[in-house]
């Protein structure tokens, strides 16, 4: 009997020092692992994060932790972006980044890289390196990065925080396979807008959208509040009152059907005090029958954190798009290439091939033809005279026309296919305040078959003519100038150039079609890629 017990408690003893060693495996070595506390933030709410990674194997002196934060994070300003003043000094002050450690007897120095761990170098983007200067980090130790006192991006999205670590200080950094997310949602709802198509067909239902939006125009999915459709034509038909919930993200559809031809504007009103007097859609035409082209809208220009100067994935930008602004259609126009002013040391890259692709793909999983189009795109920033180029496609081919250097606007054109590809030049009279300026001279080139419209408003300013009352140099109250000479739209009209217009909003931080930033109205047959693309090689728009 005693022999009995005994041999069930050595087993028991055993089972439980192999289960000590599994959990030991589990923690003590192998792979990195991270948290972030918290991870949730409020977009441009003032807050501390910090991310804590757990070593999975050796740290030795000399080795280091690389951490990148999504591009908003490092954004002091937007749209037209400003580097935070990331400092190690003053605990009470902004931006103020920290680290500790479990590992008693170690010192970890802390510096600010420009290099990614892409191996790429961001316009506003950093690294912040994590240096073993003295001792080893065993596996199960934790190193904590804190970011105190500083502000949340103002673009709401779930983005992964980048994590590499350099084991023996060898220079390669392995990325954490697991990487951990931070989500920003959107701020306390300051407005609401109600957004629907231009035109209708009376007894066919019609698609209109509600979204209420932070001062940064987030959709903010914390609304809950209860809206009302009204119209001033008793015959419509309308949804019932609804209150928002957590599914709806701040943003609804509603089907409304119009039973008599007019001109008609709905109004959303809400129990809050965001519009308790009824705010106003866009006009809409209902005819009795719609036959021939139909109108369109879309944003032609916009960027994300692949241009490297912006913020806001391309995912994100194509989501506002079709859920938030509720477009029709949109480009999403990434830098092919970045600054090269590599003497000074002021220099970004532009699309990657592996990027090119993935934006490739988001334009074919957007798009769903008489519901949203994606259309490829990329933007050729030349030099002064020849202009800041968007490069358009009809299908799913083509490049980012970055990576050789092209210095004038006619060596673009050699690579492209007249009626696959076209050419909008933007803020064609725009002048940098260091000089350098990006205008376009309507002198000196012209192609009326890849180059079938301008840009000719952006939340820059307007480009019709010099001294217009939306110049460069007073929208945004900006250092911006307006170049003097034959650079506007007037200007090329006057020299015989065949063009026509779109606007595009030109944002830097994946939020296509804000009010007010400009937008482009197509006539085209049908919502499709193909029918988007011929209708602006046809002149089939407007901008606004």
């Amino acid at each position: 009997m005693i022999m009995k017990h005994f041999s069930r408690r050595v087993l028991a003893i055993c089972i439980f020092g192999v289960l000590l060693l599994i959990l030991a495996g589990c923690t003590d070595s192998g792979e990195s692992r991270a948290i972030l506390k918290p991870a949730i933030a409020v977009a441009g709410k003032t807050g501390s994060w910090s991310v804590v990674v757990t070593v999975g194997d050796e740290i030795t002196t000399g080795g280091s932790i690389k951490i990148q934060w999504p591009n908003g994070w490092y954004n002091a300003a937007l749209p037209e972006g400003k580097l935070k003043a990331m400092q190690f000094t003053d605990a009470d002050g902004n931006h103020y980044l920290a680290v500790e450690t479990t590992r008693k007897g170690v010192e970890i120095g802390l510096s600010i890289v420009r290099k990614g761990l892409d191996g790429q170098h961001d316009r506003y983007g950093r690294a912040v390196v994590l240096t073993l200067d003295e001792g080893r980090l065993n596996p199960g130790d934790e190193v904590t990065l804190h970011f105190n006192n500083t502000f949340a991006p103002v673009t709401s999205e779930e983005h992964d925080v980048a994590i590499g670590i350099d084991y023996d200080g060898s220079g390669s950094y392995q990325l954490l396979t697991n990487l951990p997310p931070i989500e920003v949602i959107g701020n306390i709802a300051t407005k609401v807008r109600l957004l629907a198509p231009s035109q209708a067909q009376v007894g066919i239902p019609t698609t209109v959208t509600v979204v209420a939006l932070d001062q940064f125009e987030n959709a903010t999915q914390g609304y809950r509040g209860l809206v009302q459709l009204v119209s001033d034509d008793s015959t419509t038909t309308l949804p019932s009152d609804y209150r928002f919930t957590a599914k709806d993200k701040g943003a609804k559809k509603f089907s409304v059907t119009f039973n008599k031809a007019s001109v008609q504007r709905l109004k959303v009103k809400t129990d809050q005090y965001l519009a308790p007097h009824g705010i106003a859609s866009n006009p809409i035409q209902v005819v009795d029958k719609q036959d021939g082209k139909k109108i369109y809208w879309g944003d032609l220009h916009s960027h994300t954190e692949l241009s490297k100067d912006a913020s806001g994935s391309a995912t994100t930008a194509y989501r506002y798009a079709r859920d938030v602004t509720a477009l029709d259609f949109l480009a999403v126009t990434d830098h092919g290439a970045g600054d090269e002013n590599r003497n000074e040391g002021y220099f970004w890259y532009g699309v990657t091939p592996e990027e090119w692709e993935h934006n490739r793909t988001l334009v074919e999983e957007f798009t769903v033809d008489g519901e949203f189009v994606g259309l490829l795109a990329t933007e050729w920033s030349g030099r002064t005279r020849y202009g800041h180029h968007n490069v358009f496609y009809r299908g799913l081919e083509g490049a980012p026309l970055g990576e050789d250097g092209y210095t004038a606007v006619e060596e673009i054109w050699d690579l492209l296919d007249v009626g696959e590809a076209f050419t909008i030049p933007h803020h064609t009279g725009l002048s940098w305040p260091s000089g350098g300026s990006p205008d376009t001279d309507w002198r000196l080139h012209r192609n009326d078959a890849l180059r079938p419209a301008i840009e000719i408003y952006s939340l820059w300013g307007a480009g019709e003519y010099f001294g217009n009352d939306m110049s460069y140099e007073y929208f945004f109250q900006r250092s911006f100038g307006s170049h003097k000479g034959p650079n506007y739209a007037r200007d090329a009209w006057a020299l015989g150039h065949y063009i026509g217009t779109v606007a595009g909003s030109d944002d830097h931080n994946a939020h296509p079609g804000q009010e007010h930033f400009g937008l482009t109205a197509v006539y085209a047959d049908e919502l499709t890629r193909t029918d988007i693309f011929d209708a602006i090689l046809d002149r089939h728009t407007y901008a606004t």
